[in-house]
């Protein structure tokens, strides 16, 4: 079993590129649907803000320019091969564990990708791309996050990209109590924005959304007015700030969106991927600041959790160890179950030969049985030691085809070598 992810990130990529492969809500269903032929084994696409990763589990050894070529292909976008990454097998397994604990986060130790992860792996399951091997490396991967966070609550970041955004506007345009803010947008990254508005006191704030039944739902839940998208683009100027939280295909702001320069200046913010407002040229009083404008917001949040974060790239070294075991064992469990069995037919055989020819009281035999059973599963019980040493976190074919070569001997013809002892053994009848 191979664990292979191929992915870009705001590290490797820029938005443009970024936005190029995001899993659009619209499209979501056509790509899985296109990916599932192409891939034999389980699959599933992890798209936020900040990255999108195409996760494999499966028999075939599909390297980096296999799952690239296939996600060009998906996306009908080629690019420098440069923007992406790869990891297979452990290393595939530990960068899920990071990204869940939130160390590969734009804001180091954040929540909100966890409600991600989790919604990436529903999906898939939805779309039955994801069976016993990615249920298990996600669902340890979530329980990896429940003891790290609790081990390391100083890790848990409560800045977030929603709240920085609003601690911008804040910085830009001072007080928040009398100003009026539009969010556009209506899912998780939304609804924390408004949180933010409303830990600052902000009275004055409007939903608006493609999805106008659920921009409703989230306003009514804040205490704020939802309306229509349409209508909300032709009176941005009505707003003092603005924050783009939402996915599109395309930008729904630019300078067309105005038809004079507003009398007041408006602060947008748009943290979505693809960009959501993009301008060919500067506009008196707008000032746009984009996801990656906020990195170095970032850098400080990273320094101040330095110490946790070794502590807890420990932790996840070892976990990931931890789950490479596991993932060998489902190869080598049946064979050391084979080798038992047969193990355990020529000892009952040896022991029927020795019965019959001496007689051994009841109770000798009970306790002879007992004693060269315990030694055959002794014996059995070093040789899968041995194996797990041999395979921790240095799972491969190669290593799976010995072990495989090895064990294969524990088939009925073994007993072949042992019948052959057996004629040429005391009491045998073979001419010297």
């Amino acid at each position: 079993m191979r664990y292979s992810v191929l992915g870009l990130n705001y590290r490797t990529a820029p938005p443009e590129i970024r936005g190029a492969f995001a899993l659009l809500p619209h499209l979501r269903k056509e790509i899985y649907k296109k990916t599932s032929p192409r891939l034999d084994g389980e699959f599933l696409y992890l798209s936020t803000c900040n990255r999108t990763e195409l996760y494999y589990a499966g028999k075939n050894k599909y390297g980096f320019d296999d799952l690239l070529t296939l996600l060009f292909s998906i996306f009908d976008t080629v690019v420098s091969r440069d923007f992406f990454y790869f990891f297979q097998d452990r290393e595939a397994v530990k960068h899920l564990f990071e990204v869940i604990t939130g160390l590969d986060s734009m804001v180091v130790g954040e929540k909100e990708i966890v409600a991600q992860v989790k919604e990436a792996y529903q999906i898939a399951h939805n779309y039955k791309t994801a069976g016993k091997y990615l249920e298990k490396l996600f669902s340890t991967a979530l329980h990896v996050n429940k003891d790290v966070r609790t081990a390391f609550p100083e890790l848990s970041s409560p800045i977030s990209i929603p709240y920085i955004a609003v601690k911008i506007l804040k910085e830009k345009i001072g007080s928040l109590l009398e100003n009026k803010f539009l969010i556009i947008g209506s899912g998780s990254m939304a609804d924390l924005v408004a949180k933010n508005f409303v830990d600052y006191g902000v009275k004055k704030l409007t939903f608006t959304s493609k999805h106008i039944d659920r921009a409703r739902e989230i306003a009514r839940n804040w205490g704020a007015e939802a309306i229509g998208r349409d209508f909300a683009l032709e009176h941005l100027s009505d707003f003092d700030g603005i924050v783009i939280a939402t996915t599109v295909s395309s930008p729904i702001i630019t300078e067309e969106s105005f038809a004079s320069s507003p009398g007041s200046p408006i602060v947008i913010i748009d943290i979505s991927i693809p960009r959501g407002a993009k301008f060919s040229k500067p506009i008196k009083n707008i000032e746009v600041i984009y996801l990656d404008d906020l990195k170095g917001l970032t850098e400080e949040n990273k320094r101040q959790r330095l110490k946790a974060v070794k502590k807890v790239a420990d932790v996840l070294e070892e976990e990931s160890f931890r789950y490479m075991r596991w993932v060998a064992e489902q190869y080598v469990a049946p064979m050391i179950e084979k080798m038992y069995s047969r193990s355990e037919e020529i000892r009952k055989e040896m022991m029927e030969e020795l019965y019959s020819r001496y007689k051994i009281p009841r109770e000798m035999k009970e306790k002879i049985d007992y004693q060269t059973s315990l030694l055959v599963r002794k014996l059995i019980h070093l040789h899968l030691e041995k194996v797990r040493d041999v395979t921790r976190g240095a799972w491969s074919d190669e290593i799976y085809d010995l072990i495989q070569l090895i064990f294969s001997g524990y088939e009925r013809k073994a007993i072949d070598t042992g019948d052959q002892g057996k004629q040429t053994g005391p009491g045998s009848d073979k001419k010297g």
